[in-house]
């Protein structure tokens, strides 16, 4: 597996994404890379909200046994919710490079293999995951920093791609804006859709 030192130094670019793209990693590995960084973030979140949540019912001089009770649930909670999430995420990450993967490979008339590029897209995936986690932790400035690395993992994934498949930036920007914008096309119509199903009964009521 990668050490958090190797996520972090691809990320920030200490090691280039040439380098890392030319780099043969086995999907086992950058799964369980991903299941440390992501369980690891997902913990310290949890944790930083249980103690948040537990000064805060302290301060306010909460009934005591509601708030043992509603920080037993948040415990519980966080450990079921965080392996749904990682098994969530990874399933999202795998088929989001499947799709990176298949529009590459036809305009690179690449052989490559889905199981060796995503082993490689699972660990970008784990980098950006760290460093948006760690960012996460700071309230506020941390949050729109965690955004704006959101968009920056975008970035470090055309770069990636292009240097996978030996693309152009026109052939690299087609592969990572196709799935982007049948993503944002999909959002829409379930906002379109949800908007429709909600507001449309009261529309009816005051015709």
């Amino acid at each position: 597996m990668l050490n958090p030192k190797e996520l972090l130094d691809i990320f920030t670019g200490r090691t280039p994404i040439e380098s890392f793209a030319r780099r043969d990693i086995k999907i086992t590995d950058s799964l369980i890379t991903f299941a440390v960084v992501f369980c690891g973030v997902a913990v310290l979140l949890a944790g930083e909200y249980f103690l948040f949540r537990g000064a805060s019912l302290l301060l306010s001089k909460a009934d005591l046994q509601a708030s043992i009770i509603e920080l037993l649930i948040i415990a519980f909670g966080s450990l079921v919710l965080i392996p749904v999430g990682f098994v969530f995420h990874v399933v999202f990450a795998y088929a989001w490079g499947a799709f990176h993967w298949f529009i590459a490979t036809k305009l690179a008339k690449s052989h490559e293999k889905l199981n060796d590029f995503n082993a490689s897209v699972i660990a970008l995936f784990a980098s950006a995951r760290l460093m948006q986690g760690l960012v996460f932790l700071v309230p506020v400035v941390g949050w729109i920093a965690a955004a704006l690395f959101q968009v920056y993992s975008v970035v470090l994934m055309f770069k990636f791609v292009k240097a996978r498949f030996s693309l152009s930036n026109a052939q690299s920007a087609i592969v990572i804006f196709i799935p982007l914008n049948i993503i944002m096309l999909f959002l829409l119509l379930v906002s379109i859709i949800g908007s429709v199903a909600i507001l449309g009964p009261r529309f009816l009521v005051s015709a």
